[in-house]
């Protein structure tokens, strides 16, 4: 398959994974706050149940679609990228409500579907209690990387708990900053777009470092290493994902601002979400994706190469690609 096929599938199917992720994030934040599940902590934990049901059995029905596309390696590609698809809405959506369960279990009260409390003392009484979550999340995470044989059921742990340390950090640095008194003074916290910029800022520049850090720490690390290897890249994305968010927050709150200085605020956030769209899409999509799909290309066929090798070939040498391939990886 071509690299620019490759590339579009993947572009529509994150697009559209992502989408209905928080689409999801929001029907399950309506059932956590139905009458039911709001009542007590124990019983929002069993929102997550349903919504786990309801997206595993949806998903059950689609794997029939996927058995008539089965065959030429378009088609393969059509049915990866469909499945990580599906696993990322599970993964935002039960993480993003495992964080909200979390937050009622250590204040006593629900925030609303959007994450959101209504009183101060409410937000910083979270603090501790959720960068302990987040630490507990990336633990966890390590440990599904390096101890679970590979399957779905993996890829549905290791995301989950990802986005659970990316959601924890984001509202225990948000809590922070509301009760942070130097903030305070300037009339700056996360209700704001200059505190939700300094929020991103600071939490971008905290992921960055310990980004490089541990890719460091990686290139010195053995070939043989292959756990260790695992545990910092789903560390690294972990923190990248927690970068994301921190911005979605962000341009979340720019896009509520602007539209509510116009009498008709719901038709100007759609125009500034299909602004935003065409402006930072192709650029994604041209610039980083594309480069993302090369690399795995070319780590694909690194490893073809290396597997060829260990079973022995009449000359005992690779091709002139191959070695271009290890070269650029």
């Amino acid at each position: 398959v071509h690299e620019s096929y490759e590339t579009r599938t993947k572009c529509w199917s994150t697009l559209f994974a992502h989408m209905a992720g928080f689409a999801m994030i929001s029907a399950g934040g309506d059932l956590q706050n139905a009458p039911f599940f709001s009542d007590q902590p124990a019983t929002s934990w069993l929102a997550i149940l349903v919504c786990i049901f309801f997206l595993i059995g949806i998903f059950s029905l689609s794997e029939l679609l996927y058995a008539r596309h089965r065959g030429s390696e378009s088609k393969a590609l059509f049915v990866e990228g469909s499945i990580e698809a599906e696993d990322d809405i599970i993964c935002l959506a039960v993480s993003f409500m495992m964080v909200q369960s979390m937050r009622f279990t250590i204040t006593g009260t629900l925030p609303s579907k959007l994450g959101l409390y209504h009183k101060q003392e409410t937000e910083t009484a979270q603090t501790e209690g959720l960068y302990v979550m987040g630490v507990l999340s990336a633990v966890m995470m390590v440990v599904a990387a390096m101890g679970m044989s590979r399957s779905r059921v993996k890829n549905l742990v290791v995301g989950t708990f990802s986005m659970g340390f990316a959601w924890a950090f984001l509202f225990a640095t948000r809590s922070l900053f509301d009760s942070w008194s130097f903030l305070q003074s300037r009339k700056i916290s996360p209700l704001t777009i200059e505190g939700r910029i300094v929020l991103a800022m600071t939490l971008s520049l905290f992921a960055c470092m310990i980004i490089v850090i541990l890719d460091r720490f990686e290139d010195n690390l053995h070939d043989d290493a292959d756990d260790i290897h695992k545990a910092l890249k789903n560390i690294i994305t972990g923190l990248s994902i927690l970068i994301g968010f921190t911005w979605e927050h962000t341009f979340d709150g720019c896009v509520e601002a602007i539209s509510s200085l116009f009498s008709d605020p719901l038709a100007i956030k759609l125009f500034l979400t299909f602004l935003i769209v065409l402006i930072v899409v192709p650029a994604w999509r041209k610039y980083i994706l594309a480069k993302v799909v090369h690399l795995e290309k070319a780590r694909r066929e690194q490893k073809e190469a290396m597997d060829g090798d260990s079973t022995g070939r009449p000359d005992g040498s690779s091709s002139e690609e191959e070695s271009s391939t290890k070269l650029l990886c």
